[in-house]
This record gives structure tokens, C-alpha cells and sequence, in this order.
């Protein structure tokens, strides 16, 4: 009878619980208290999205390009991933990833326009 396919259980009661998980761990700020820090990584990302769109615009045959997003180390967890704040599927789709913590995404200029608003 080890081998059989059928397994009786006859106390289900015991088996069977409804597990309450929320998902998610809390909001984070990874510059809390450190304003000009985050000021100057801000204007980091819209300079590098600008070159990017002004290189797609220059060149007839790039009407799409993909940038590479590396994450920081404490922001590999699931909750932080940008997909659906910035980079969600309807405007910058994620295509690929490489690394861990590296993310591959489609742009165009209209999208470029999108995130650096955001």
C-alpha cells in the first residue's frame, strides 16, 4: 500500500486553514532623511533619459531602445521592483533581466517622456 496512488485523509479539519497573507512588506524610503541625495539621483535618471531620447530621435533606424535598470541592494525585494510605479508593462515594459537586481527595459520617446515625468 506505499505505492498507492490514492491517499485517504480522515481528519480534514486539521488540514485545511485559511492563511491570512497580506503580501508586501512595508512602504520604504530609501532616502529618508537625505533629500539632496535623492534630488541629485533624480536628476541623474532624467539626464540619462534624455540622452537616450535625444539619441533615438537623432537616428531614424532606433525608433526603440532598451536600458539597463540596476536596482540597489536593498531594493531586490519584490515590493520595490519600479514595474509597476515607473516601468509598468503599458508604458516601459520590463522585457528581460540579467543579474541579479538588473532589469531590461523598452523605451521609446513618448515613454521617456512618461517616466522622466513620474
Amino acid at each position: 500500500m506505499a505505492n498507492s496512488p490514492i491517499q485517504v485523509v480522515l481528519n480534514t479539519n486539521n488540514f485545511i486553514e485559511d492563511v491570512e497573507n497580506q503580501g508586501g512588506g512595508p512602504s520604504t524610503d530609501f532616502f529618508a532623511d537625505n533629500d539632496v541625495a535623492f534630488i541629485e539621483h533624480k536628476e541623474l535618471l532624467s539626464q540619462q533619459l534624455h540622452e537616450i531620447k535625444n539619441m533615438q530621435i537623432s537616428n531614424e533606424f532606433a525608433p526603440v531602445s532598451y536600458a539597463k535598470v540596476t536596482l540597489r541592494q536593498s531594493a531586490l525585494a519584490k515590493s520595490h521592483c519600479p514595474t509597476r510605479a515607473i516601468f509598468n508593462p503599458d508604458i516601459a515594459p520590463v522585457v528581460g533581466a540579467g543579474e541579479l537586481g538588473e532589469l531590461y527595459v523598452e523605451l521609446t520617446p513618448e515613454s521617456i517622456e512618461h517616466v522622466s515625468n513620474k
